[in-house]
């Protein structure tokens, strides 16, 4: 092994400088899209108006906390002084409930490390994610090193920093690159704290030799090859090396492990309440990984046996009886501390973590408004999806089945690339699609195969086989399987499904999910009336508390297939795992066996979280079913994914997948920055020009209404012009005025369908205007040149100052193309009139 194999501490440096020059690298592109002008909505005031957004928000406070504050100047602090009442933009409110009208108390900044504070650009906007998409590579290897082997966690550090995904949200002025910094980082320190409390066995002490005189004569009368054997022969230890004695952790070190991992999950909550999902997964890896084991059990049973009084004969000594009790001989070694001190500890504090991150989302819970508006009658069951303005999420995942839901989930992971739906194939362009099909199906089957057990097939048992940083493989797989698969389950439970004609269908329990992938016929007819007493209670119970009923027959019952139609390639692929059990040549059959029943001990319980899922997520009023809703559970996928390319045969073929993997996702990062949002930031740049001059006009053209700017729909009439608009104008904001200049379009009068003649009609109402900027949105069929119609309505003494710019915009999800964005320069024939600007 060499040095860098065994600190890797050079080659995570390395790459964590590669990760940040390519994630703080022209920052500024793209440009700022629809919900990171709303980040900038909402911090762009005073302290309290971001606070009054927060108060109906449904976001955690923490990203825009920390964004205000670095705009702001870095404040360190401030005094309250009698303010004006709350006025709230949130367009979800507006008109719902009264606000209040009487004044109040808010806090004002006083001292600031930087007092003129900083004007909230691009790239202070993406500074927090952009550091965090940095700080996710060593996140990332310390906590693949817990679970894998080391040169795997270098592979995930190494896709880390590559990943096309995590460089996209690292310019993202949200809290998504965070949450998955904190979330990665909190699993990380979960394992790191727990691995202090495992047992750790001193190293022995060198042997001495009994008497140096009969080693020597020895020595003296048989050949030097005997000499080693000889010595180890006369090798006497002492006599505490023949018992084995153990290390315990110090009370530094565990406070220490316990604080950080505290530390990193209070950040987590506050970024994202969805982390309370990545704490129901932390408590199966402390039941998983905690040393609450036999042999722990067994040592507090020996040491609380030894304590009690153990009744001995009655003898005579000197004539004075001994005492007919006396206290056992302890059995634990007298270096051994109690053993409670090293059980409790760890349950007690992590209870307590748990209930530190619930207690602080339970709190801003208590101050938001946004769990009342959005269900105001039962939160757990269903939620008003335009209330918390995801409804879109339905029709954008409208048309895909169950296997579709994993499936673009995957490649999007993997590549930043959604698998296209079928309705939507003809709106990316054909050779492009051809293209990231291609490299998704190759890079996926690539990675697939490393699921056959090569080493074991082709190669000899190694002397000794390892165990993986102190955890058994299977316990690790365990862990990341729970990670990456049950919170996708139940997303795909409260979501449902959609098959191909349109018609919903209700998320199907476990046993069914199973039995579909044998026999894809198979239904759900009857089982309600099979459930049974127990499936009867439990559906009255749920029904109760206004939860959806479901039919608990599912969950007990295996139907009669009648003539089902069988997946043979299902069970062919469980046959193929049948086979590379007998063909294993690295274990006996013995250890097969033992091993065989572990992996079914293993998916068994895996099935009963499964059903607890399914049971206890109810379904609500649409698809909310999203990638990045999911992205908590990336570093799960990142560590499969390259724990599968380290099973691969050969060492070119892993290097080849590599090379493939890394190429792809930096090719579509690369279209990503210059092709993925529309010029709303040319668009701001052009409005301070014209708004500066009394003498230049601009106009624009919508094709549709694009008032939210989501990706790739950015436009005059949205919030990320707004933003720009503001940025070059260098006006002062509040979240209200930001709302209001969105809905009067800038101020400026969009055109109609006839946008020739209502321009030429414009510029003769203005008899200064000798030039104008013109934006227009135009069908992506639409390809034929506006500029003779331009040419026509406004006469000879007009003309282009420059050739027009055109961009296609796509949707940088799945590559869509959406419409044609044009910029056209004109200027009239030259003018004595002396330029002027207008008053600011």
């Amino acid at each position: 092994m060499t040095e860098r194999q065994k600190h890797p501490l050079l080659t995570l440096f390395l790459l964590t400088l590669i990760a940040g020059v390519l994630r703080f690298s022209w920052i500024d592109k793209p440009a700022i899209w629809g919900d990171e002008a709303q980040t900038w909505r909402r911090i762009c005031g005073s302290f309290q108006q971001m606070v009054d957004e927060l108060h109906v928000a449904g976001f955690m406070p923490g990203n825009y906390l920390l964004t205000w504050w670095i705009k702001d100047g870095f404040p360190i602090s401030g005094e309250f002084k009698e303010g004006p009442p709350a006025q709230i933009s949130d367009p979800f409110l507006r008109g719902r409930e009264p606000l209040s009208t009487k004044p109040r108390l808010v806090f004002t900044p006083t001292l600031r490390l930087n007092e003129d504070g900083f004007e909230p650009t691009p790239r202070i906007m993406r500074l927090l994610p952009a550091l965090c998409g940095t700080l996710m590579v060593p996140a990332m290897y310390f906590l693949a090193s817990r679970l894998v082997a080391r040169r795997t966690a270098l592979l995930v550090a190494v896709f880390t920093c590559f990943s096309a995904y995590l460089l996209n949200y690292s310019r993202d002025a949200k809290m998504y690159m965070q949450f998955w910094f904190f979330a990665a980082l909190h699993v990380g320190c979960l394992l790191w704290w727990l691995e202090a409390y495992r047992k750790r066995e001193k190293p022995p002490e060198p042997p001495h030799l009994a008497d140096d005189n009969v080693v020597e004569g020895v020595r003296s009368i048989l050949p030097d090859k005997h000499i080693a054997r000889i010595g180890d022969a006369f090798a006497v230890r002492s006599a505490p090396d023949r018992v084995r004695s153990t290390e315990y952790p110090s009370r530094l070190e565990t406070t220490v492990r316990w604080m950080c991992w505290l530390t990193s999950g209070l950040a987590m909550i506050a970024f994202n309440a969805v982390g309370l999902g990545i704490v129901g997964i932390e408590v199966l890896i402390f039941l998983a990984t905690m040393p609450l084991r036999t042999h722990w059990i067994i040592r507090v049973v020996r040491w609380t046996l030894a304590k009690l009084p153990r009744r001995r004969k009655v003898t005579e000594n000197q004539g004075i009886p001994t005492p007919t009790t006396a206290p056992a001989r302890c059995v634990v070694s007298p270096s051994e501390p109690h053993p409670f001190r090293f059980v409790l500890p760890p349950v007690i504090g992590f209870a307590l973590g748990c209930a530190a991150v619930v207690c602080l989302w339970y709190s801003y819970k208590e101050f938001t408004r946004f769990y009342d508006r959005v269900n105001p009658r039962d939160e757990i069951a269903r939620m008003d999806l335009n209330d918390a303005g995801i409804s879109w999420v339905e029709p954008y995942n409208d048309g895909r089945t169950a296997g579709g839901y994993f499936l673009y989930n995957a490649t999007a992971y993997l590549m930043n690339w959604e698998w296209v739906k079928p309705d939507e194939l003809s709106d990316v362009d054909p050779r492009a699609l051809k293209l990231l099909r291609y490299s998704a199906a190759s890079l996926l089957i690539a990675i697939g195969v490393g699921v056959v057990p090569w080493r074991k097939l082709i190669g000899k048992r190694p002397a000794k086989v390892s165990r993986l940083r102190g955890t058994l493989p299977l316990t690790a797989g365990f862990i990341v399987a729970c990670w990456l698969l049950l919170p996708a389950y139940g997303f795909y439970c409260a979501s449902g499904s959609w098959t191909d004609n349109g018609r919903r269908m209700n998320a199907i329990a476990p046993t069914q999910f199973l039995l579909k992938s044998v026999f894809p016929a198979s239904a759900n007819d009857g089982t309600r009336n099979l459930a049974g007493a127990l499936g009867a209670q439990l559906s009255n119970a749920r029904t109760a508390r206004g939860w959806a009923e479901y039919h608990w027959g599912q969950l007990f019952v295996v139907h009669g297939l009648g003539d089902a139609p069988v997946r043979w390639w299902v069970l062919g692929m469980l046959a193929g795992i049948g086979l590379l059990v007998i063909l294993d040549r690295w274990h006996t059959w013995r250890e097969k066996t033992f091993l065989s029943f572990r992996v079914i001990g293993l998916f068994a319980l895996f099935w009963l979280l499964a059903l607890l899922v399914y049971v206890f997520t109810p379904i609500q009023g649409g698809s909310i079913w999203m990638p990045r809703y999911l992205g908590f559970i990336w570093p799960a996928f990142a560590i499969s994914i390259c724990v599968l390319i380290r099973r691969l045969p050969f060492a070119p073929v892993r290097w080849l997948v590599v090379a493939a993997l890394i190429g792809t996702n930096l090719t579509i990062f690369y279209h990503r920055l210059n092709d993925g949002e529309p010029r709303t930031d040319l668009i701001g740049k052009d409005y301070k020009v014209a708004l500066d001059s009394d003498q230049i006009r601009m106009f624009a053209r919508s094709v549709t209404m694009r008032g939210r700017g989501g990706p790739g729909y950015g436009s005059m009439l949205s919030m990320p012009s707004v933003y720009y608009s503001s940025i070059f104008t260098h006006q002062p904001m509040s979240p209200v005025n930001a709302m209001g200049m969105m809905r009067r379009s800038l101020d400026l009068d969009p055109l109609g369908s006839d946008f020739a003649d209502g321009i030429r009609v414009r510029l003769n109402r203005d008899p200064k205007a000798n030039e104008y900027f013109f934006w227009i949105e135009r069908y992506v069929e639409e390809d034929d040149d506006i500029e003779p119609e331009l040419q026509e309505k406004l006469g000879e003494g007009w003309s282009p100052a420059e050739p027009p710019t055109k961009w296609m915009i796509y949707d940088h999800w799945t590559w869509r193309k959406i419409y044609r964005l044009e910029r056209h320069h004109w200027k009239k024939a030259a003018t004595t009139q002396p330029a002027t600007t207008k008053p600011r």
